[in-house]
Parts: structure tokens; sequence; C-alpha cells
């Protein structure tokens, strides 16, 4: 049996200790466990036949992941994976998973001499676990996931709140710089009305947003308004 972290085993403790009470699926349960632990060293016969129900398939995957499955705490990755005993039983059981509508991926695992069947994204994960009755476990991943999805938005949302205020700041030091220039170089008077306006209410207030601004002009002005006087008043003090 392949060894993984506290999850993997509470697991497989979990859909071990599973009542199994058809006798075909205990069968095809059975000789799961005994040909992907490597006890059973003929397992060259048809699995299809051992399926006798609709459980039988998915009673079938569950010895094959308790025998050689691991799958890694979602804390930490998303990692499902059977290791099995040779190529020739990994070629089947990909076929098995391909008929259950979970195909896996394949890696060679040359210490072992064989191939590695796994999963990384974590919906498919969950999924296979609910089918071969770990629904403890799939809700624990599901639950993860959405738990990680909120701190990551929360992140992009701070970091981007952030910019924004950085962005915001650097826009009103720049608008200030050429206010006061304008002002020290006594060329206010030569702006027309409105930016005559707009530079002494942006002087008066240089912690106001240009929604602020643009509320206090008479009459009010939009943002959008406010942001193009602005920036005429900065190209003024370019000159």
């Amino acid at each position: 049996m392949v060894n993984g972290d506290s999850f993997s085993k509470e697991t497989k403790d979990f859909l071990s200790s599973i009542t199994i009470k058809r006798d075909c699926c205990n069968r095809a349960f059975k000789s799961a466990v005994s040909c992907f632990s490597g006890a059973t060293e003929n397992c060259s016969e048809d699995f299809e036949a051992l399926f006798q129900c609709q459980s039988c398939r998915a009673v079938f995957i569950r010895g094959a992941f308790i025998a050689c499955g691991t799958v890694s705490s979602p804390k930490h990755a998303y990692h499902l994976e059977f290791l099995t005993p040779n190529e020739e039983l990994a070629e089947k059981l990909s076929a098995l998973l391909d008929e259950s509508g979970f195909p896996a991926k394949k890696i060679s695992r040359a210490h072992r001499g064989t191939l590695g069947l796994y999963y990384k994204d974590s919906e498919t994960i969950s999924d296979v676990l609910a089918f071969i009755g770990a629904n403890d476990a799939a809700f624990r991943l599901i639950d993860e996931k959405i738990y990680r999805d909120l701190r990551n938005n929360a992140n992009r949302q701070a970091n981007c709140e952030t910019a924004n205020i950085d962005k915001t700041i650097t826009a009103a030091t720049n608008q200030l710089d050429a206010i006061y220039s304008i002002i020290d170089s006594g060329r206010a008077a030569l702006l027309s009305d409105e930016l005559k306006e707009t530079l002494d209410l942006r002087a008066a207030h240089p912690d106001f947003s240009l929604e602020q601004l643009a509320e206090i002009h008479s009459p009010p002005l939009t943002k959008s308004g406010v942001y193009h006087r602005l920036k005429k008043i900065q190209k003024f003090a370019e000159k």
C-alpha cells in the first residue's frame, strides 16, 4: 500500500470500513485489493467480467485506491495518484477510469518500473473520491478549494485597492505640483475661468477624490469633467 499523509490514510481507513453488501461487489473489491497491492501475481483476468451490477466498477476502483492509491491533503496540494505494481495493471486501471468518466494522466515511475495514474485538478479529484464512496474527503477538498479561492480573491482585491490608492496618490501629487508651479510663477491669471476654478478647488482640497472635487464645483461637474480640466492644467504647467 502506498503511504500517504494523514488525509490519505484517513480516507483509506474510511473506505475500508464501508460495508459491502452485494456478493458481486465484494468479489470485485477483494480482487482489486489483491491485484493492486501485488498480493496476486496473476491478474490477467478480464476485470469487466467481475462487474455484475452498477456498483461493482466503483467498488473495484475503491479497492484499487486502497491498495495503491494516495491523495494529498488539499491544504498542501491537489494530487491523487494510483501507483500500480506493474504497467499492465496500470493500463487496465487507466481504461476503467476512462470508462468511468475520469481519464487520468500518466507518468513514468522508473523506480517502480510502472506507470503512475494521477489527477491534479481539484474538481476531478473530488469527483473521483465521491465516486468511490469517500464523500467526506470530497467535501473537505471542496471546502478547502472554496476557502483558497475566497482568500486569493481577497488578496487580489486588496492588492488592486492598494494599487489604485497608490495610483490616486501619484496622480494627485502630480496635479498639485503643477498647480503650485502655476501659482508660484504668477501664471494662474492666464487660465480660463473654468480652469482657474478647478485649480483653486484642488489647491484648497488636496486630499479630495475626483468625485468629491466634482461635487463642489459650481455647477457640479462629472468625475470625467474634473479629470480633463486637471489634465489641461498640467499641460499648461509644462509649457
